[in-house]
C-alpha cells in the first residue's frame, strides 16, 4: 500500500479484474479529434517537464506516484498564477493523463487505480474553476438556429441536409452535439397514436422518443445508463422522417457520417451566409437555446430538468438563468437581422417538406 499525503493509491489491492473494468470506462468512445487535444495538452507538459530535466509525466507516474501529483499540482499552480491556459484546456490534460494512465494499467505497467491517483488532482482543478471565471458557452437563439436550418437546407447536398437535421434534433430535443452525430436512423422512432403520452400539467402531447445512444453521462453513478428524450414537435418529425426516405437510410447508419471538424464547417458557412460569423455561436449553444425555448413556452422547469436531464435541479436554474440572459441580451447585427428573420419564417415551412423534394441536388459539399 503507498500512501502520500491524505491519497490512498490502493496499490496491489484490487485484482487486475478491477482494475480492467475502471479503465475501460475512461478508454471508451475517444474521437480521433479528442484523442489529438489529450495529445496536444500532454506534449506541452512534457515540454515543461523537459526543462527542468524530469522523465515524460506517464513515465514518472509509474515510478513515483508520489511525485507524479507534486509535479502535476506545481504545473496546474503555475497555470493559475500565470494565466496560460483556460479551464477547458487545463481539463483536456486531466482527462488525457488519466486515459493514458489507464492504457498502462492495461499493459500491466501500473497497479494503481488512475481514479484514485488523479483524485486530488481533479480536486485541485475544480477549486481553481471556482476562482477563474468561465467563458459561459453562448445559446443560440431559437430564431437563429432555424435560420442555420433553412440555410443548409436550401444548400441542397447531402452534409448540409444531414447538419441541418442535427440543428433541428439538438434544439428541439435539447440534447449535445455529439450525442446528436452518434445518433442512427433506428434511434429516434414515433408514438403509436393508442401510445401517446399526455402530460396532465402541460397538455402537451409527446409524439417521439429520441434513444441517446452515447449519452455523455452515461457512464456517471448520478445518471442513468441508458437515457432518451422525448420529441414534441410534429415538425420534427415530418422532416426527420422525409430525411430518411429521401436518403434511402438503412436503420443502422449513422444520422451524421462524416466527422466532428466537418459539421462545424457546415456549420461555420451557415453563420457566413447570414453574416452572424464574428458572432460566438457555436453548435454546443443548440442545447442552450433549446432549454430557454422550452422554459419559455412552458414555463416548467422540473419538466425541463427531466427532458433535458439534467441531474440537479439547482445546477439547471444556474445554468437558465445564464442561458435565458444570453439569449436576451446577445443581439443580432441590423445588417442580418432582416435576413435571419426571413429564413427563421422559412424554416417554418421547410420542416413540412416531402422526401421526394429532399433529395441532395448536388454530391456532398467539400470541406
Amino acid at each position: 500500500m503507498i500512501v502520500f499525503g491524505h491519497l490512498d493509491v490502493g496499490l496491489s489491492v484490487r485484482s487486475r479484474m478491477t482494475l480492467r473494468v475502471e479503465t475501460d470506462l475512461l478508454l471508451d468512445d475517444v474521437t480521433k479529434d479528442t484523442l489529438f487535444t489529450y495529445g496536444r495538452a500532454i506534449d506541452r507538459l512534457n515540454v515543461w517537464l523537459a526543462c527542468r530535466s524530469f522523465a515524460p509525466t506517464i513515465d514518472i507516474a509509474c515510478e513515483d506516484p508520489g511525485q507524479f501529483i507534486a509535479l502535476i499540482a506545481e504545473n496546474l499552480q503555475r497555470q493559475f498564477v500565470l494565466k496560460l491556459l483556460g479551464p477547458s484546456q487545463v481539463g483536456h490534460l486531466l482527462s488525457g493523463l488519466s486515459r493514458e494512465l489507464s492504457l498502462r494499467v492495461l499493459k500491466g505497467q501500473l497497479l494503481i487505480q488512475p481514479r484514485a491517483l488523479m483524485a486530488v488532482l481533479w480536486k485541485m482543478f475544480s477549486a481553481w474553476k471556482k476562482k477563474v471565471p468561465v467563458d459561459t458557452r453562448v445559446p443560440v437563439p431559437r430564431r437563429v438556429a432555424l435560420a442555420i436550418f433553412a440555410t443548409l437546407v436550401v444548400r441542397g447536398d447531402e452534409k448540409s441536409l444531414r447538419a441541418a437535421l442535427c440543428v433541428l434534433l439538438m434544439v428541439h430535443c435539447i440534447c449535445r452535439p455529439e450525442e446528436v452525430r452518434a445518433a442512427q436512423w433506428s434511434d429516434i422512432v414515433r408514438v403509436a397514436v393508442e401510445d401517446l403520452l399526455q402530460s396532465a400539467v402541460t397538455s402537451c402531447a409527446v409524439l417521439g422518443i429520441f434513444a441517446i445512444r452515447k449519452a455523455k453521462t452515461r457512464h456517471s453513478q448520478k445518471h442513468a445508463a441508458s437515457q432518451h428524450v422525448t420529441v414534441l414537435c410534429e415538425g420534427v418529425l415530418n422532416f426527420f422522417e422525409a430525411m430518411r426516405l429521401a436518403l434511402g437510410a438503412n436503420e443502422s447508419e449513422p444520422i451524421w457520417t462524416w466527422s466532428e471538424f466537418a459539421f462545424r464547417q457546415v456549420w461555420d458557412w451557415a453563420l457566413e451566409e447570414l453574416g452572424l460569423r464574428h458572432l460566438p455561436f457555436t453548435p454546443g449553444g443548440c442545447r442552450g437555446g433549446g432549454a430557454v425555448l422550452h422554459y419559455l413556452i412552458f414555463s416548467n422547469v422540473p419538466w425541463l430538468r427531466r427532458r433535458g436531464r439534467w441531474k440537479n435541479e439547482d445546477t439547471l436554474e444556474h445554468y437558465l438563468q445564464e442561458a435565458a440572459y444570453f439569449v436576451a441580451t446577445t443581439p443580432l447585427p441590423r445588417a442580418s437581422l432582416d435576413l435571419v428573420t426571413m429564413r427563421a419564417r422559412l424554416a417554418e415551412e421547410l420542416i413540412w417538406l416531402p422526401a421526394v423534394a429532399l433529395r441532395p441536388t448536388r454530391p456532398p459539399a467539400q470541406g
